[in-house]
């Protein structure tokens, strides 16, 4: 087994309604939270379940009415993101449609997510997100590092981590703590 990532990656400098509506959310799915500070322009929450449930960046964007980028890991297999922006799902990606079975495969096939969006709204270049997106199955890879390579060319702070990893005290590389 490898390591399982996630967080919903908020676009806010305001924290404190940013943890109001982190604290509703968690009231209304059962699930407990943690909330990182402003870094970047963006706020870092990491619901437990290793954030693999995107319902919680929907929720927090039906909430907050800004830009979600909700980010997984699972296993190390499997980097999948969801981003919202301007009242709707504006893209969305998946490495390896199948990995839980064949029932969602085809709509898994449709999230090859978009580099030119992911660049607008997120950050980086497009012609290094569209390398780091490329589904290329004769060179395996580790999600994880796909992710790092997010990281490092969005900006984005702290996207490996989980609730569960930091309520263990597995905090190096994290900024801000």
């Amino acid at each position: 087994m490898g390591t399982s990532y996630g967080s919903a990656q908020v676009r806010s400098e305001d924290r404190d309604r940013v943890k109001a509506v982190a604290e509703d959310v968690a009231r209304r799915l059962k699930v407990r939270m943690l909330i990182g500070p402003v870094l970047n322009g963006w706020i870092g929450i990491y619901p437990e379940g290793s954030g693999q449930d995107q319902q919680v960046g929907e929720a927090l964007f039906q909430g907050l009415n800004t830009t979600v980028w909700h980010v997984l890991v699972h296993d190390d297999d499997l980097l999948a993101y969801w981003l919202w922006h301007d009242g709707r799902l504006a893209d969305s990606y998946h490495s390896q449609p199948g990995y839980f079975g064949e029932e969602h495969r085809a709509e898994e096939e449709a999230l090859v997510g978009n580099p030119e969006t992911l660049s607008q709204l997120v950050g980086g270049k497009v012609a290094d997100l569209r390398k780091l997106l490329e589904r290329d199955d004769s060179d395996p890879f580790y999600a994880s590092q796909q992710l790092d390579g997010l990281q490092s060319r969005t900006g984005v702070r702290n996207l490996a981590a989980s609730y569960e990893y930091l309520k263990t005290g597995e905090t190096q590389g994290i900024k801000g703590r």
